[in-house]
């Protein structure tokens, strides 16, 4: 007698530290449920406006765990020099800009965590009344030792040698799975089909090399397939295929698919 599999199928997106997309190094990651990825400017409202065409915001950075990682994957966009021009940092999403004093995320979501320097936000005025308003991350300390926020003007002041040419643009990634008939022991191969969105006009996630497991099951229930695997998303579709074996023994189980954009399988902080 056949035993019916549970047709359950879960999934997640963990966080990515080493799979890019792109050319450039550190110019595009995955990270929980949103795509990371390098805007131009100059100004921050040019940065804000290129993050919305691609369908996001510049980045709003919520804990210290995402805030950590920000800087790790895009160190090499934050030193002091960006193609030969000495940068102030990258643009990130919050501002005061329609509320002096009042610090808002352009995504929309509240200000629940902060990473200023302690001399910042200083909302400093330029000569006719240009103030910081405009959020950064940036390298400080006279020996660039250490990464923080700071505020700065929209655009790069006369007088001042530093600028801000980019931004860290946030989009969220739509997912979704379905199966191509019931996990039944003995019954054959059925086809797991993860879907990975994100972006307008065309999917960013298109490219990005996803890694899976499975849980719920062993090895030993498995007649083939494996237990972890990785894929690169093809017109948004990563396609994974397995078959069960029948053992007699089984009367219910879970078949559960996790995808990450990690090697190392982990969950963001």
């Amino acid at each position: 007698m056949l035993k019916r599999k549970g047709a359950q199928v879960l999934v997640g997106v963990a966080l990515v530290t080493s799979a890019l997309v792109g050319p450039s190094p550190a110019s595009a990651v995955i990270r929980g449920l949103s795509f990371y990825t390098i805007v131009d400017g100059p100004s921050w409202t040019q940065a804000e406006a290129n993050a919305v065409i691609l369908g996001g915001h510049l980045v709003a950075i919520n804990d210290a765990g995402e805030n950590q990682w920000i800087k790790e994957q895009f160190e090499s966009k934050l030193k002091k020099y960006v193609n030969g021009s000495p940068s102030e940092g990258l643009w990130i999403g919050i501002n005061n800009a329609n509320n002096p004093g009042v610090y808002e995320w352009t995504s929309g979501e509240l200000v629940t965590y902060t990473d200023w320097n302690i001399d910042e936000p200083n909302n400093a005025e330029e000569p006719g009344g240009t103030y910081q308003r405009y959020g950064i991350i940036k390298w400080q300390g006279s020996d660039q030792s250490y990464i923080d926020w700071g505020d700065y003007w929209n655009t790069q002041q006369s007088w001042s040698s530093t600028l801000v040419p980019l931004g860290i643009a946030e989009i969220s990634i739509n997912f979704s799975a379905s199966q191509s008939a019931s996990p039944i022991e003995g019954s054959g191969l059925f086809t797991t089909s993860l879907f990975f969105s994100a972006g307008i006009g065309s999917n960013l996630v298109n490219g990005e090399t996803i890694y899976w497991e499975l849980d719920g099951i062993s090895a030993d229930d498995l007649a083939s397939g494996s237990m972890t695997g990785f894929g690169v998303v093809t017109n948004g579709q990563l396609d994974i295929t397995h078959s069960l074996l029948d053992d007699g023994l089984d009367d219910i189980e879970n078949f559960i698919v996790t995808a990450y954009s990690d090697p190392i399988l982990r969950t963001p902080d």
